[in-house]
């Protein structure tokens, strides 16, 4: 009895498979940078400079505040101001010409997402699925100027983006490192962006406030 006892036991652990981790899903990740990224949509105020480089010579350089609460921007770069006093559907203050108030809206728009991407993947609207590699890949259902684009996050052991790649609606594709974490009130922003594969490509941001 005691050796059949024996063998039936080493039967049942041979049967025995070892359990793999169970693999994260993609609201899980999303999650996880959203809440390392910050709380956004609590701020009262988010102002930055947002400035792009090509082989060390400035090529652009626009300011936004925006307060996230009262859904207002201000947009200024060299000869132009403008302020929206809503963002969906983009409107414009009292006198803000029609053409003005497209060219704030989409500068913000692209300029806010280099800043503020990964504090917005919860956002209604966007799609989160993983590539076989695990990263985070961002789709979007009607939403945004180009919802045809998507990103794909490489993401830190601290729940932080190190690079994006990107395929934009047009069909450009481009790849950038996400650098230069900083603490800025109650989110932690990436401030510097490299262009993977063309280094004299640089976009950054400078006079970053948030309260």
């Amino acid at each position: 009895m005691r050796s059949l006892t024996l063998v039936l036991l080493g039967v049942a652990a041979a049967d025995v498979i070892p359990l793999e981790p169970a693999r994260p899903d993609a609201d899980d990740v999303a999650a996880r940078m959203a809440e390392a990224c910050g709380p956004v949509y609590a701020q009262q105020e988010i102002a930055f400079t947002f400035v792009v480089e090509k082989d060390g010579e400035e090529k652009a350089r626009r300011r936004h505040v925006w307060s996230p609460q009262g859904g207002t921007v201000t947009s200024s770069w060299e000869g132009f101001e403008t302020t929206l006093v809503k963002l969906d559907p983009p409107t414009g203050a009292e006198g803000a010409a029609p053409e003005d108030v497209e060219q704030a809206h989409g500068a913000f728009i692209n300029d806010s997402y280099w800043l503020l991407a990964p504090c917005k993947v919860l956002d209604p609207g966007v799609r989160r699925s993983l590539d076989t590699e695990g990263r985070l890949v961002l789709s979007f259902e009607g939403v945004g100027l180009t919802p045809g684009d998507t990103y794909t996050f490489t993401i830190g052991p601290d729940g932080l983006p190190t690079q994006w790649a990107f395929t934009l609606q047009s069909g450009r594709q481009g790849a950038f490192t996400w650098a230069g974490h900083q603490r800025f009130g109650a989110l932690n922003l990436s401030t510097r962006h490299v262009a993977i594969g063309d280094g004299g490509v640089v976009i950054r941001f400078e006079e970053i406030s948030v309260r």
